[in-house]
């Protein structure tokens, strides 16, 4: 991961970026001079990859960072599959697990960035998986809910 953040900020300083978020939840790249954005770089060189940790436990390292933007993503993403599934029968709840995961495992890079720019103290890593599979079922629960009442 260190070596993500060094190819991330030798990006930034070398193209004159920082990395904000838009809406306080979507990362973004933007031109320190012009307030122009650009896209996430996401492979080669100057791009940070794809986090194989924050695509298998983003709940934990969304958590430990203090990134909790993404259980307001669980939860949407929940509720809306959980409509799907009510009005069509089909159940996408995996696929849309999957995509967030994908997006999350991009994004913790720069999220990290942040994190680290804004001094935010770490949540130890024990207490982050258990706070954040609280979350992650917290976030839950409204499309539960829903599934139960409108199929059964």
């Amino acid at each position: 991961m260190q070596a993500r953040l060094d190819r991330l900020e030798k990006h930034l300083q070398d193209h004159e970026l920082r990395v904000e978020k838009r809406y306080g939840i979507v990362p973004i790249l933007c031109n320190r001079s012009s307030n122009s954005t650009k896209p996430l770089p996401t492979g080669g060189a100057t791009g940070t990859g794809f986090s194989w940790i924050a695509f298998f436990w983003p709940f934990a390292v969304l958590t430990q960072i203090r990134e909790f933007s993404y259980f307001g993503f669980v939860a949407i993403f929940s509720i809306i599959t959980a409509w799907i599934h009510i009005l069509t029968g089909v159940d996408v709840a995996v696929g849309a697990d999957i995509g967030l995961s994908i997006m999350f495992a991009y994004w913790f890079p720069y999220l990290r960035h942040l994190a680290i720019q804004e001094e935010k103290e770490e949540i130890p890593v024990p207490m982050s998986i258990i706070l954040g599979l609280l979350l992650v079922v917290a976030a839950s629960i409204p499309a539960a809910f829903l599934e139960t009442v409108f199929i059964n």
